[in-house]
């Protein structure tokens, strides 16, 4: 669709202006053979504009060389002489020729602030994350025997995931759920991982069962008594309106512990109680059908009751469930996240997962970010390819260079597809 062409055209536009200005532009683009491409293209563009003799365009670039016209006002010969003169500095400042990837240009902000942002200043940029996660994942189950919170907190949680009919593998397990430490959605509940103690998780695990099973028992005992009333008069459920899926199996289904379904009964139920629907086909015919009539008042009594319950605790109790499930699984998250810091620190690395979270820790912070005081300084035009793979979190760290230099009356440009997004699960 020609994305890179117009990126690399307005960075020719800009650098034939003023071609000291090459030092002042960064292009981000998302891979380093991308980054390769894009200087290759550039220079190879530049070799083609400044060997133009006579005004004589070659016809395979005359419209390049007609919009590069109307762009800048140059005419062809004094494109052609830019050219040169651009084509010259690159090759012989090619360290100043600013093309890189998202990922190498955060590194280089992190390496020059390193003091700053309390890191060592000789760390070593790790790359393999499944390694990082994999020692974190060892020293972890290397405690299990030793100490017994972590090994309550394991069991549990392998507990509830063969309950739920996953995997019960704990080695394979803990890998993928330590993807969790280098999510961007993460950040912001990381630091509060370690808050899980063996007292406050013991103290908020008792609250959250009190609860649930307060709401649980209340409708259950409700639910009981409808079927004892329906029991002690002999009805069964041929006689009510569409028998077990309707005000009968709504019933039973709570006596019987299944809680889930008095938070949403369906519209059979809904119809019973709202339109006196009570009698099936056989129960309007059968001489039973008055004996259903007879407790129908009753058993509507015992529904609006457990309503009542529902829309006053329903959201709650549904919440703390979640909760509850979720409570272990924390734990041994944060759990893995201090085995894999001490990993970290062991082995002087910075993951390149966590760039972009090191720097959003700062962005967010500060109205005027510290660690872009040099580099705001020399760029004045921001130009980004495959934006549809950049993360919401790259993105908002670029923006107050973005900002920057719209503030210095510089042009910035984004290009991108969204039906070529392979990073959707990265938070693309």
């Amino acid at each position: 669709s020609g994305k890179t062409y117009t990126l690399i055209s307005v960075y020719l536009q800009i650098v034939l202006k003023e071609p000291s200005r090459f030092r002042n532009i960064l292009a981000i683009t998302f891979t380093n053979k991308a980054a390769n491409e894009i200087k290759q293209r550039v220079v190879s563009n530049l070799k083609i504009l400044s060997a133009i003799e006579g005004g004589l365009v070659p016809v395979k670039f005359s419209h390049m060389v007609s919009s590069l016209q109307a762009a800048t006002g140059l005419s062809i010969e004094g494109i052609s002489e830019n050219a040169a003169q651009v084509l010259s500095l690159i090759l012989h400042n090619y360290g100043d020729f600013a093309v890189s990837t998202i990922d190498s240009f955060m590194h280089r902000i992190i390496r020059s602030f390193s003091f700053d942002l309390k890191l060592s200043m000789n760390f070593e940029v790790e790359m393999d994350t499944a390694l990082l996660k994999g020692e974190a994942v060892d020293l972890l189950l290397a405690s299990v025997g030793n100490d017994g919170f972590i090994t309550d907190i394991l069991v549990k949680f392998v507990q509830e995931r063969a309950e739920s009919d996953e995997s019960w593998q704990i080695e394979r397990d803990l890998m993928k759920f330590s993807d969790n430490l280098f999510s961007e959605d993460a950040i912001a509940v990381l630091p509060h991982l370690n808050d899980f103690t063996a007292e406050k998780l013991a103290s908020v695990n008792r609250k959250l069962n009190k609860y649930i099973t307060d709401f649980e028992e209340a409708l259950k005992a409700l639910a009981m008594q409808a079927m004892k009333l329906i029991e002690n008069h002999g009805l069964d459920a041929g006689l009510f309106y569409q028998g077990d899926k309707g005000i009968f199996g709504y019933f039973r289904k709570i006596s019987n512990g299944d809680i889930i379904s008095a938070s949403d009964p369906n519209t059979y139920v809904r119809k019973t109680i709202e339109n006196g629907e009570w009698l099936s086909a056989i129960g309007k015919k059968s001489p039973e059908g008055n004996d259903v009539l007879a407790v129908a008042d009753e058993l509507t009594g015992y529904y609006r009751k457990m309503e009542l319950i529902v829309v006053q605790k329903a959201g709650k109790y549904l919440l703390f469930r979640n909760l509850r499930s979720n409570l272990y699984p924390m734990a041994v998250l944060g759990e893995l996240n201090q085995r894999l810091q001490q990993v970290k620190k062991d082995r002087n690395v910075v993951s390149i997962a966590e760039f972009n979270r090191i720097i959003s820790s700062i962005v967010v912070n500060e109205p005027v970010p510290f660690i872009y005081e040099r580099t705001g300084e020399r760029f004045r035009n921001y130009l980004i390819d495959e934006f549809q793979d950049t993360s919401v979190l790259q993105w908002q760290n670029l923006m107050p260079l973005v900002e920057n230099s719209l503030s210095h009356g510089g042009s910035n440009m984004i290009v991108g597809d969204g039906k070529q997004a392979i990073y959707r699960f990265r938070n693309g």
